[in-house]
């Protein structure tokens, strides 16, 4: 999937900061590039930030001890097209504390399993989506029943609970489906499953990636969990300060000439020891 194509990437690099006229006229190394792109160069390093927590298949730490994952793999990727090396800033324990972290002059990119948003879009420029996946409703069986609620189709009038992972994209987006939701907010994986088993909240809601995770390492949730597909798509994409349109650009170029296009399937294909990584 990752094809070399380095000239190609070099080649955007330059078409941004330069016209045409002067490109046929003066040597590839010699041109000036994007403010920034050299600052990165300048730098030697891409800085990345990402989670606090690990986040399987996206980056995590693997059964021998390898940090590995898509997104790890996509940012020392563009770390040798630009010739430098990659640093990941992991201090943000949670989505909204990302786009926080992007915003210092230090940090160039957010590559962490990171969601579009109309919110997020009025401060960062994101990339193409590289992964689009479904969103999932996992609801306590007991009460689904004590509802009536056989399926979900947006909008939902019923008043419901839902537990949301803390500033994520889903925050925001689920009120649109859920007009009448009573969102609780929790800070760990652990709070949100335990939330749906007891009753605590009707369900919660998360990605297909996460879905398929969880069920792996837990079959047995199956039992009083059910999985229903929210009629929402989560798109997953590369986000930069909305002052580097080039590095944008550069990105979006290394994406496609390197055919980084995910499923669900996919990834976990790609990354087989995700699902019992610790």
């Amino acid at each position: 999937m990752f094809l070399h194509r380095s000239w190609v990437l070099q080649l955007v690099i330059v078409f941004f900061a330069m016209g045409t006229a002067a490109f046929a006229d003066e040597p590839l190394s010699t041109m000036s590039i994007p403010p920034e792109i050299q600052r990165i160069v300048d730098r030697g390093k891409l800085v990345v930030a990402m989670l606090e927590r690990d986040s399987e298949p996206f980056f995590y730490t693997d059964t021998q001890g390898r940090f590995t994952g898509a997104d790890v793999d996509i940012a020392k990727g563009l770390a040798a097209e630009l010739g430098v090396s990659v640093e990941f800033r992991r201090e943000a324990k949670t989505y909204e504390d990302l786009v926080q972290l992007v915003m210092q002059p230090d940090v160039d990119v957010v590559i962490s399993n990171f969601s579009k948003s109309s919110k997020r879009a009025m401060h960062l420029l994101f990339t193409r989506t590289y992964l689009e996946e479904k969103t999932v409703m996992f609801a306590n069986r007991t009460l689904l029943a004590k509802n009536n609620i056989t399926s979900i189709s947006c909008p939902v009038e019923q008043k419901i609970t839902l537990s949301v992972m803390r500033g994520t994209f889903f925050v925001d987006e689920i009120r649109s489906c859920f007009p009448q939701v009573e969102i609780v907010s929790v800070d760990t994986l652990e709070e949100l499953n335990n939330n749906v088993i007891k009753g605590i909240t009707m369900a919660s809601v998360g990605d297909e990636v996460y879905q398929k995770r969880l069920l792996y390492m837990h079959p047995e949730y199956n039992l009083y969990l059910k999985a229903i597909p929210i009629d929402k798509k989560d798109e997953v994409a590369i986000a930069v300060p909305w002052t580097s349109p080039a590095l944008r650009d550069f990105i979006n170029v290394y994406l496609d000439v390197n055919e980084i296009q995910y499923t669900v399937d996919t990834l976990f294909a790609a990354y087989p020891n995700a699902g019992s990584a610790k």
